[in-house]
């Protein structure tokens, strides 16, 4: 399903489901996953507490309900982008086409929902943004809505 791109903060989307990507080491600590913990820190605990007892693996997913949102933690990531230098690529294309299959399962729809994305990968993941929006385009179940935001549209950055 073709992208929808919207400029705004992602945490004041209006869609019920946000998702997002962070690591398998159980931190959140760049990017709009450090905002996700410091807005919504029940969806870091539950990834956190998932991370200490079972383990974080790529592809996985981890909703939770927040509330305002329903955020779905996405593990697309092996390494943080802490753990070694910038300008590397830590995003794992198969753990986040994974990831979207999983996403499906769980919104378990027949028709099309609308979930919010940041440009998912593309940050300080490192990943290639025309093979992330193509994988993200691939599902009849998601309607991708990505969110761009500059530092003036959000407080979050």
């Amino acid at each position: 399903m073709k992208i929808i791109y919207r400029r705004g903060d992602l945490l004041s989307a209006p869609e019920r489901y946000i998702a997002h990507g962070c690591n398998a080491h159980g931190r959140m600590r760049t990017g709009i996953a450090k905002t996700i913990r410091e807005k919504y820190p029940a969806a870091f605990e539950c990834y956190y507490r998932t991370y200490l007892h079972f383990g974080l693996s790529l592809g996985q997913v981890i909703p939770v309900d927040c509330v305002r949102h329903t955020v779905i933690n996405c593990v697309t990531q092996k390494d943080s982008t802490t753990d070694r230098g910038f300008g590397e690529v830590y995003l794992d294309y198969d753990g986040l086409s994974v990831c979207m299959v999983a996403i499906e399962k769980f919104l378990n729809s027949p028709v099309p929902v609308p979930v919010a994305f940041p440009k998912i990968g593309a940050g300080e993941a490192g990943g290639d943004w025309s093979r992330i929006a193509t994988i993200l385009e691939r599902s009849s179940v998601i309607q991708p809505i990505v969110y761009i935001y500059t530092q003036r549209d959000s407080p979050h950055d």
